[in-house]
């Protein structure tokens, strides 16, 4: 078996679990907002009722619950397609390529090859480099940039990513020149 045409994996990554904490702020801001919500509506149920005894507002008891399930269904709703498109993920490196892919409502799929990555960058933002992810950027030959979001241990894998491609790069053989055959030595300029 031809050892420079074997292909390895190095690393498999899907999304981080830090992809939850957008849906979880998005939870807990409804959440917060819904305490004045039955704050208010509470309050103009009881001036209704001071005003005209015996008489209470439906829809205001009714408002504030019906409002709230439609807040936490949306953020379930929102939690589901995160969990879908964290189990739908995956990032895999080899000796010779980096393969992706992601999404759940559009997906984003490629292949690049080793040889053919000019740049690699990373970026941690600060809640990134709190929880330990990241995104990794590689850049194709004529500039085309194939993120990968939510990286898990970013840095190790950026890190990874350039070996892999300086020892792809290392490795790339050219074609063996072919030797004329002496009647074809004719065809070519003397010097």
């Amino acid at each position: 078996m031809n050892t420079s045409t074997q292909e390895t994996t190095l690393l498999q990554e899907r999304m981080h679990w830090g992809i939850y904490l957008f849906p979880a702020l998005f939870t807990v801001s409804f959440v917060v907002l819904m305490i004045p919500e039955f704050l208010v509506c509470h309050m103009f149920s009881s001036m209704t009722q001071s005003l005209v005894p015996g008489t209470q507002s439906l829809m205001l008891t009714i408002f504030p619950y019906f409002f709230s399930f439609v807040q936490l269904g949306t953020c379930a709703i929102l939690f589901a397609i995160v969990k879908i498109a964290r189990s739908k993920s995956l990032v895999t490196l080899t000796n010779r390529r980096l393969m992706f892919r992601t999404g759940v409502l559009s997906k984003t799929s490629g292949e690049l090859p080793l040889e053919n990555v000019e740049a690699t960058f990373l970026h941690e933002p600060f809640l990134g480099r709190v929880f330990g992810f990241g995104t990794v950027i590689a850049t194709g030959v004529g500039g085309i940039q194939f993120p990968l979001h939510f990286i898990g241990a970013a840095e190790q894998f950026h890190t990874a990513l350039q070996n892999a491609v300086a020892t792809a790069k290392r490795t790339i053989q050219l074609p063996n020149k072919m030797p004329l055959h002496n009647d074809e030595s004719r065809y070519m300029p003397k010097s």
